[in-house]
């Protein structure tokens, strides 16, 4: 059996170990800004809002903003901003008739209370 405590040979390498050199350090080059290609969901989330919030204002805001994009990318940013647009004015229709129903629902028991006596007798 052989002892442990021998000392293991050591193998020398075939070929000598590559060294890297060190290479300068070069700045890159600036890049020219990309256009803008399409709208991330914050984006897109940001203009929904503006236009729900804004309404007509809000549509012309995305209009205006983005002339110098890309036509898709405008689109879009019209089109996100028309859609809380049309959100908002459908959840004020539905508040205006919910009121609506509410108001109208009250006027009868106001009728069949007997404190309309009140106001039915003449003096």
């Amino acid at each position: 059996m052989p002892d442990p405590n021998a000392p293991q040979p050591q193998y020398a390498p075939s070929q000598p170990q590559y060294v890297p050199t060190p290479q300068p350090y070069v700045p890159p080059a600036p890049q020219q800004p990309q256009p803008l290609t399409m709208l991330s969901g914050g984006m897109k989330a940001a203009w929904f809002f503006i236009g729900f919030l804004l309404g007509i204002p809000g549509i012309l805001i995305a209009y205006a903003t983005n002339q110098d994009k890309l036509p898709n990318v405008k689109s879009e940013c019209i089109k996100f901003s028309a859609i809380g647009f049309g959100i908002s004015i459908a959840l004020w229709v539905l508040m205006g008739i919910l009121w609506s129903v509410a108001i109208l629902s009250f006027i009868p028991m106001l009728a069949s209370s007997s404190d309309m006596s009140y106001f039915l007798n003449s003096y």
